[in-house]
């Protein structure tokens, strides 16, 4: 085999692998991407004391539906407890047919 018939092999080997170097870069990316990103929400139901929460976690208490922001034990609604309160229990209004 001469230095020629290398070079050609060589040339031929870089085709056929650049373009999967390049999706292989492109996926790398997307896995950083995905790594960086927020939690997914996790329902966890009725907060309870005992548990280790972590970040994305949904449960309620104290009428209240709340999101762990970080790593946490606490009570939802205590200060610096790492939790969020996304919604809060409100009155119960009337049906549109109760208003005849």
């Amino acid at each position: 085999m001469t230095e020629s018939d290398v070079d050609a092999i060589v040339d031929a080997l870089e085709q056929v692998t650049a373009p999967l170097f390049e999706r292989i870069q492109t996926l790398e990316a997307h896995v950083r991407a995905l790594k960086a990103a927020p939690p997914a929400p996790r329902w966890l139901g009725v907060h309870r004391a005992a548990n280790e929460y972590v970040p994305g976690d949904l449960v309620t208490a104290q009428g209240g539906l709340w999101l762990a922001c970080r790593a946490t034990s606490a009570k939802p609604g205590t200060p610096d407890s790492g939790w969020s309160l996304i919604v809060k229990a409100g009155s119960y209004g009337t049906r549109d047919e109760d208003r005849a």
